[in-house]
């Protein structure tokens, strides 16, 4: 049977941290009964036809600066979109099975430009309204039952969801060694007995970033060996505390209490979890379907403290495989519980062990893949 994964805003493998590209490549790359095939963006990559030995050919769209600003912002025409170049290569490679990591997929324009009909799935990160012109799509794979909670309250059909989380390399991402941790901190400058606390995503207020800055400010006044790493890329000049986020965030850099690090590679961000005794993820952001950042610090064998919003509750079990923030907005309580770890940080080794244990059992890829692979194969025989 022949699959395709499509990814039209982002690049495989990804280089960027783009969730869509992220969830496909690991997905596909962990098939075992199927061919697969990849249709993605061009982006930084100078090829259009190219192959990985761990998921196949991949095959990168591209569209011009012009026919985007002409065609896509100011006539709106698009003449030839993306989906129907994708249905090119589909009747190409006669393939039995469409996946796209899109939720606005117009799934009629593109079955109309199909030589024969075969089963479409959209894969959903994000929630928007069900428009019905776009056409039902076969299946519908949501991050999370808060996911498809919400789909089904914006209109989509509840019988058509199929529930496959976010998952994580539990190889990729693992404890580290004793020795291991001080070696990796020694080529950051960090002291090989200090208590590190991890930021790791959009420097957003709404996302945490704020909050976390003024935990960190506050620990390192009531705490010895206090130590911050942030990691992500640098929104925070949206925010209307741009200038104090600002100003916080040279203050801990010069006190020598945080390293700010830009986005770093999926590829390499398993060594920042190494780095870290307790991840923080004090977010406010509603749309957190199934966030990353969770299920790869306790793959990892860090403490995770996040908001209870969701579809993390469902990736934690408060006290015994993580802890929830239940006033992510509020620094005093943030910086209570978090406290609170670290002063239990050396009875917590089973809340680490059980978090690990969870990760492998729930979230590792491979077992997400013979999930989905399952489905395409049933689907395959319905259709």
């Amino acid at each position: 049977m022949k699959v395709i994964s499509y990814v039209p805003h982002g690049s495989i493998p990804d280089i960027r941290g783009f969730a869509p590209a992220l969830i496909a490549y690991n997905l596909t790359k962990h098939m075992r009964f199927t061919t697969t095939y990849t249709i993605c963006n061009l982006e930084h990559y100078r090829q259009r036809v190219d192959y990985d030995a761990r998921i196949g050919d991949i095959f990168r769209l591209h569209e011009g600066r012009i026919y985007r600003r002409l065609f896509r912002k100011i006539t709106r025409l698009d003449p030839y979109p993306l989906h129907r170049r994708a249905a090119k290569i589909v009747n190409r490679i006669s393939a039995d099975i469409f996946h796209a990591h899109q939720i606005e997929f117009p799934v009629e324009d593109f079955l109309r430009a199909l030589k024969r009909p075969m089963p479409v799935l959209i894969h959903v990160n994000a929630i928007r309204q069900f428009r019905p012109e776009y056409g039902l799509a076969t299946k519908y794979i949501s991050a999370s039952h808060y996911t498809k909670t919400k789909m089904i309250e914006a209109g989509y059909p509840q019988e058509r969801i199929e529930v496959i989380y976010n998952g994580v390399d539990t190889n990729h991402f693992s404890p580290a060694s004793a020795e291991e941790k001080t070696s990796l901190r020694a080529i950051l400058g960090i002291p090989p007995d200090a208590m590190v606390l991890t930021y790791v995503g959009r420097k957003q207020e709404t996302k945490g970033f704020h909050t976390f800055l003024q935990v960190v400010r506050k620990l390192s006044q009531e705490h010895r060996g206090i130590f911050a790493v942030s990691v992500g890329s640098a929104l925070y000049h949206r925010d209307g505390n741009r200038d104090a986020i600002e100003k916080l965030l040279e203050e801990l850099k010069r006190d020598d209490v945080l390293l700010d690090l830009p986005p770093i590679s999926h590829a390499r961000l398993p060594a920042i979890y190494k780095i870290s005794d307790i991840v923080l993820l004090p977010t406010q952001h509603g749309g957190e379907q199934h966030p990353a950042v969770v299920i790869e610090a306790q793959s990892s064998g860090c403490l995770i403290l996040a908001t209870s919003l969701a579809g993390i509750k469902e990736s934690i079990e408060d006290g015994a495989t993580g802890f929830f923030l239940h006033d992510p907005g509020n620094v005093e309580a943030v910086a209570a519980k978090t406290s609170e770890v670290i002063k239990n940080h050396d009875k917590l080794q089973s809340v680490r062990e059980a978090a690990r244990r969870y990760a492998i059992a729930t979230f590792d890829w491979k077992k997400l893949a013979q999930r989905l692979e399952t489905l395409y194969f049933e689907l395959a025989a319905e259709s």
